[in-house]
């Protein structure tokens, strides 16, 4: 079951736009859910934009996989993956047909029962909790100051970066001259991918980080939100996302954000809980607190074989809703907490890397065929072995070598390979990718050419006061119309 809540404080700017809904389409006979985050600079269009077109876009790249005989959870999951990078690319194409200058991030969340991909672009941020203490991070974050990989790659693309200069709107002459953070120039743009910023340069990717995992059995709450939310709200978001209830999770979040900027900052959330039918978060959270001290209550001595009580804590596993048995039952029991609160990282790629766009050390050397496992599971046996919360089946050929991932103080079981190029991914696709930035942008050039041949010319106050006289049917004192229009003609062309 997916319940989920959303919650904007406009601040100076207004920029940010939040799109949360139910798809047209089904996955497997699975509801798919859209969530976005879309926090804009240089103004509203391209927010704006992007909230309006994406829920439109994700259903028709749907389509096929709605339509597809996939045999295996694993073919589902890549097919995902192909459609947010689409979308990422469509939405670039989009809003440059608009023909605006100005930017936004992009996170976007698709979630089909415990599958849940995550494309994002610039500094918005999607985090998912468990139940544990801490976040796990489900994005990537292009911001030039704090990504020396995207730095690099700027600097090798021959941009200029550099700090804003004091008291000026433009670069600083020197590094030791400038201050703040590093900023893309012209325009001072601080992040390295987005979408929009055609005005800024070619070195602005619309290409978006992936990552994909498999919810635990219990579920989890997922928070995607805007940087005005992170950069405010700190150790204060954890506290608000453990003890709210859904329906106002997102309000309390936005509103712990605004009270820390003083209300002078965009701060935009959406919260969901993906969960068993007529469970709640807090019910759950109860549940694993309940499971926590039965254990610690336990004999410290472990059964061969079994793992200790100690490790049990400190990997902070939970259980499912059946109350703890007899000391008779501690071997199963363990066995079925191991995992209930893990979810499995199943894919994390870049697609500017697996496009050539990144130093080549970072580029995937070994594609992995994601479905490539055989797999006796039907389209129709789906529902129970892959989707439904309380199941913990996955057909995977997981690696007992693999070691876990800590991020944010939640353990994340990697997937071999998952860090690795997916088998859809291409020649054919990497040229599609290029072409399709290549397109928008020379599209983007077109419109904007005809939008400043279109923009009505308004005259100045002064030559607004001067009075028109009507003689012989023709109005005298046009010359500042004529000149005006002569002046947008010339810089169109």
């Amino acid at each position: 079951m997916t319940q989920f809540s959303s919650a904007t404080h406009a601040g100076r700017r207004g920029e940010d736009r939040l799109v949360a809904t139910r798809l047209k389409a089904s996955v497997a006979g699975q509801a798919c859910f859209l969530f976005a985050v879309f926090d804009g600079h240089g103004g509203v269009a391209a927010s704006r934009c992007c909230a309006a077109h994406v829920a439109a876009i994700v259903d028709v790249l749907l389509q096929p996989v709605a339509r597809s005989l996939a045999t295996s959870p694993e073919e589902l999951a890549s097919q995902l993956q192909h459609v947010a990078v689409q979308a990422c690319l469509e939405l670039q194409r989009a809003f440059a047909a608009s023909g605006r200058s100005g930017g936004c991030t992009a996170t976007l969340v698709l979630q089909a029962g415990r599958l849940v991909t995550v494309a994002s672009l610039g500094s918005s941020r999607c985090v998912l909790s468990t139940g544990s203490s801490g976040l796990a991070t489900l994005s990537a974050q292009h911001v030039i100051s704090t990504n020396q990989q995207e730095l690099q790659r700027l600097l090798k693309a021959g941009c200029h970066v550099a700090p804003q200069e004091p008291g000026s709107p433009g670069p600083a002459a020197s590094p030791r001259s400038g201050g703040g953070v590093l900023r893309l120039w012209p325009g001072g743009l601080t992040l390295s991918r987005s979408i929009g910023d055609f005005g800024v340069g070619e070195a602005v990717l619309p290409l978006p980080h992936i990552k994909q995992v498999l919810l635990p059995p219990s579920g989890g709450r997922l928070v995607l939100a805007s940087d005005g939310v992170w950069s405010q709200a700190g150790d204060r978001l954890l506290h608000s996302l453990r003890r709210a209830p859904i329906r106002s999770a997102a309000m309390e979040v936005v509103r712990v954000a605004a009270a820390g900027s003083g209300s002078g900052v965009d701060a935009s959330a959406v919260v969901v809980d993906v969960l068993d039918p007529g469970d709640t978060w807090q019910a759950m959270l109860q549940r694993q607190h309940g499971a926590s001290e039965a254990e610690a209550a336990r004999p410290k001595a472990a059964a061969p074989g079994q793992r200790t009580l100690g490790l049990l804590r400190k990997l902070s596993l939970g259980r499912s809703r059946q109350g703890l048995g007899g000391p008779a039952e501690g071997a199963a029991v363990l066995a079925q907490l191991d995992g209930l609160v893990q979810a499995e990282l199943l894919a994390d790629f870049d697609t500017a890397a697996l496009a050539g766009l990144l130093q080549s050390g970072s580029t995937p050397q070994t594609p992995v065929r994601q479905g490539s496992a055989s797999s006796s599971s039907s389209a129709s046996n789906l529902t129970s072995a892959f989707w439904a919360l309380g199941s913990s089946s996955f057909n995977s050929s997981r690696s007992g070598s693999s070691s876990p991932v800590l991020e944010d103080g939640l353990l994340l079981r990697e997937r071999e390979g998952c860090r690795l190029g997916p088998a859809w991914w291409d020649d054919a696709m990497g040229q599609l990718a290029h072409h399709m930035m290549a397109d928008a942008r020379a599209l983007w050039s077109a419109k904007s050419r005809s939008r400043l041949r279109s923009v009505p010319v308004t005259p100045t106050v002064a030559e607004a006061q001067q009075p028109l006289k009507q003689r012989g049917g023709q109005a005298q004192g046009l010359s500042w119309l004529q000149a005006a229009v002569a002046a947008a003609m010339a810089t169109s062309n």
